[in-house]
This record gives structure tokens, C-alpha cells and sequence, in this order.
């Protein structure tokens, strides 16, 4: 019974020391890690105008090369780091209504690696590459070292939420982010379609967004929503922030690069510059063309000029909008005069053409140059073998087809066969103009092949009908 007693005493005091040795062990571990909350920043809107950026510690880049791309690389994005790129890509990534992420570092960061990540830097360059992502204005952290070795091993980074200018309340209820953004992006995609965005050049493109937003968009100060996309094309409420950062939602979507500039305008301003087919940047201020509710009031004073622009009544824009300090300013290769805008150039005058929108057949003539940017209804189509027959397929999945006028028998060019095929269809019982051959033949337009038409290609036979008006 003795026995039996101290072999159960035992195995009680054997369990009691390993389970004392072990907490103690575990305590022991314990204490060589720590966790540090790190208050972060709020980024505040105020001022009605776009404060929220004030200064980023970074120096963008225009011009590189990306490893991976050889588009230009105008982005925030690119001047980060590659562990500030990580939790930029978590952010743009994180689904809306979530609020933190975690990073696992493995191996472990040393503090000083760990010192070398620019969090404020990071938020701010989602926020002037993703407008679209407005649901976060502010940023906290906390990481967990081990103390043995000073070396960072987790981080949980939380997102703060904008708040209304001078409290503490949420611009946007979490709960209501979903609901936000399925808004704004099914007006977003009603407007485009509306404007027809996705079928015209970039200048038609930039020409037609610059008025939608001026005649749609009210200039208002509601120190909420009046910030970002959602104000600007929902509520139609914005200030120069709203209207910049939907301008570069649109151009961000359809892959036109254009960027925002925060500085002085008179007061806190945003503005936008814009890269166009000569690869220059051209800046544009919406807030101050906007003059009313109708198309009449839409100035084009600060329409896609120069920095070296000097408007009526104004001084000259690199004076009247002075950027925030040249450490966060993109160094953009600024053109050095207006833009010239390709569709100002009269498409039928220029390129001595005719279109058939039914049938999408577009009409040349022989003497267009092959080097030309043909443009046509908000189309830039390069690369056209000029020559009857052959086609081009637009932005928009739609294939035309490119008719020389009065080469019928599509060579090319206008010569004595052509000629001779007028005058067969001329006198033949049926002269109307059905087939492709026909159209190139009908190069008055009148719908019937006669004897003007034969005269016309007999000219342009010769070389005397080089400016030939369609």
C-alpha cells in the first residue's frame, strides 16, 4: 500500500515539475517578444479644396522603364520600395469593409530593414494612383519583434477611415462601402457609355470628360462625400479634389495616363496633367473651366495647355498653380505650348473623306498619305493599307472597311481600268450603288454612277483631282 502510494506521489510530483517547467519555459519564451502600436496618421480633409495630400517624403519618377513593361512609369507606385510595394498591393488588393491585413516577415526584418519602410508614403501613393480606392485616409500599425534579436517578425496594418472635417465621425459607414462603390461604378460605366468613351481618340476622349464634369458636377463644399468619385458622379457635389480624381478614374480606366497635382492655388488645389499621342504632358484644370450647368458655360482656359501658359486675365499657370514641394511633384516632361488637338483638324477637309455608318465602310481618297493618323468619329486608326478592301478593326471590336475613292478595282490606285469599269457601270441597266466596288466608284457620293463620276476618275487618273472634296 506503501508502495503504491509513493509511486502515485511520484508521478504527481514528476507531472507538477514538468507542468511548472514547462509554463515556466513558456514564460521564459515570452518575454523575448514584444508588440508596438504605432499610431500612424489620419490624413484630414479640410479647406474644400484637396488637403488631404499634403507632402509625400518621395520623389516620383517619369520616364524609367519598368523591368516588367515598357510604358512609361509616371505612377506613385513606382518609386517605392519592394517591401512598400507589398503593402501597397495589399491595400489596392484588400476587399472593401475589411480594415487590416497582416504581414508575415520570414526571414525576419532587422529594425533597421524595418525602419527603412515609408508607411506614410505608401498610403499616399495609393491615394494618387487609385482614386477609386477612397475609403481609406489614414493608416496604423503594430509589430511584433523578438527582442533577442532586435529583428521585426509581424505587422498588422490597419486602415483608418476619412472623417469629416474637424470630429471624429466616419465620411462613409463601413457597412455602407459596398453599396458606395457598386454606385459609383455603375455611373462610371453609365457616363462612359453615355460619352461613348471607349470609341474615341484621347483627345475626343479628355475633350468630352472635361465637359461632362463641368456641366454635371456642381462646385460644393459638403466636407464629405464632395472629395472623391463617389460625390463627383453619384451626388454631382465636388470640389477640385472630386473633380480631378474622377477625371483620372476615367483615364485610369481606359489606359490614358494622366496624373493629380496637389499645391497652391490661391488656397489648397488639385489639378490634373494629362500625357497625349506626342508623349508630352499637357495640365488641365477642370475646377476652373467650370462656369455652369450648360455646355455654353464650359471655359477652355485651363483646357490642356502648357505650364508655360499664360491665359487671358491670368498669369502664367506654373504661377497660378504652384505644386507641393518637389519632393512628391511627378517630374513630368511638360510640353511647351498648348495642345494642338487632333480632332480639330476637320476629318473630311484634312483626310478628304466620306463614311457609310451603316455599312462601316470609310472612303479615302487615293491621295491621303499612308504616314497620316486617320481620324474618324473619335477613332485614331494607324497603319491603314490604303487600298480598297482592306480593313481595320476599332477600339470597339467593329471592323471598317477602307474604300479608296475610285479605285474599283482595288490596287490602290486610281487608274485607266478604273476608269474603263466606271463607264461599264454607267451604262449598264443597273446603276445604283450596292457593292463595295460600287462605293468606290460613286466618288461624287450622289448614290448613282453616271457620267460625273467617270469625269471625276478620269481626273484622278491624270493627277489633276488632288483636292478632290469628296
Amino acid at each position: 500500500m506503501k508502495r503504491r502510494f509513493r509511486f502515485k506521489l511520484a508521478c504527481v510530483l514528476c507531472t507538477v515539475i514538468l507542468f511548472m517547467t514547462n509554463i515556466s519555459a513558456t514564460a521564459f519564451a515570452g518575454l523575448d517578444y514584444e508588440t508596438v502600436e504605432v499610431e500612424g496618421e489620419q490624413f484630414v480633409l479640410g479647406g474644400g479644396q484637396g488637403s488631404t495630400f499634403d507632402v509625400v517624403q518621395n520623389q516620383f519618377t517619369d520616364g524609367a522603364e519598368d523591368d516588367s513593361s515598357t510604358e512609361v512609369v509616371y505612377s506613385s507606385y513606382s518609386i517605392l520600395s519592394e517591401r512598400e510595394k507589398e503593402y501597397y498591393d495589399r491595400i489596392v488588393s484588400t476587399p472593401i469593409g475589411e480594415t487590416e491585413f497582416t504581414i508575415e516577415y520570414s526571414p525576419y526584418l532587422t529594425k533597421e530593414e524595418f525602419a527603412a519602410i515609408d508607411f506614410r508614403a505608401i498610403l499616399y501613393a495609393v491615394s494618387f494612383d487609385h482614386p477609386e480606392i477612397f475609403w481609406y485616409h489614414g493608416y496604423s500599425y503594430k509589430y511584433r519583434y523578438k527582442k533577442s534579436t532586435n529583428e521585426v517578425m509581424s505587422v498588422i496594418y490597419t486602415f483608418m477611415p476619412p472623417y469629416v472635417v474637424n470630429t471624429e465621425e466616419p465620411v462613409y459607414a463601413v457597412e455602407d462601402y459596398e453599396k458606395i462603390n457598386t454606385a459609383m461604378w455603375d455611373e462610371f460605366h453609365r457616363v462612359a457609355e453615355e460619352l461613348n468613351l471607349a470609341n474615341r481618340t484621347r483627345y475626343s476622349f479628355v475633350n468630352a470628360l472635361h465637359e461632362y464634369l463641368c456641366v454635371s458636377a456642381d462646385y460644393v463644399i459638403n466636407n464629405r462625400s464632395c472629395f472623391d468619385p463617389y460625390g463627383t458622379l453619384v451626388e454631382k457635389e465636388c470640389v477640385c479634389q472630386g473633380y480631378s480624381e474622377t477625371f483620372k478614374m476615367f483615364c485610369d480606366y481606359y489606359g490614358i495616363p494622366a496624373v493629380c497635382i496637389t499645391g497652391d492655388g490661391g488656397g489648397p488645389h488639385m489639378w490634373n496633367a494629362v500625357m497625349m499621342e506626342d508623349g508630352l504632358w499637357y495640365v488641365m484644370d477642370i475646377t476652373w473651366d467650370d462656369g455652369g450647368d450648360e455646355p455654353d458655360d464650359v471655359y477652355k482656359t485651363y483646357f490642356l495647355i502648357s505650364i508655360y501658359t499664360t491665359p487671358p486675365h491670368s498669369s502664367r499657370f506654373d504661377e497660378s498653380h504652384i505644386p507641393d514641394v518637389p519632393s512628391y511633384k511627378p517630374e513630368l516632361n511638360y510640353a511647351t505650348k498648348a495642345y494642338e488637338p487632333v480632332d480639330s483638324r476637320n476629318f473630311n477637309a484634312t483626310y478628304n473623306s466620306c463614311v457609310y455608318e451603316d455599312k462601316q465602310f470609310l472612303v479615302l481618297s487615293q491621295f491621303t498619305a499612308p504616314d497620316h493618323e486617320i481620324c474618324y468619329n473619335g477613332f485614331l486608326v494607324k497603319d491603314i493599307l490604303f487600298k480598297t478592301g482592306e480593313q481595320f478593326t476599332t477600339y470597339d471590336d467593329k471592323t471598317w472597311t477602307v474604300i479608296i475613292a475610285g479605285d474599283i478595282d482595288g490596287d490602290g490606285l486610281v487608274t485607266n481600268l478604273d476608269r474603263e469599269l466606271a463607264t461599264t457601270k454607267a451604262i449598264s441597266d443597273n446603276t445604283s450603288v450596292e457593292t463595295l466596288q460600287d462605293y468606290a466608284n460613286d466618288v461624287n457620293g450622289d448614290g448613282v454612277i453616271d457620267v460625273m463620276d467617270i469625269m471625276v476618275i478620269q481626273l484622278m487618273h491624270t493627277g489633276n483631282a488632288n483636292d478632290f472634296e469628296l
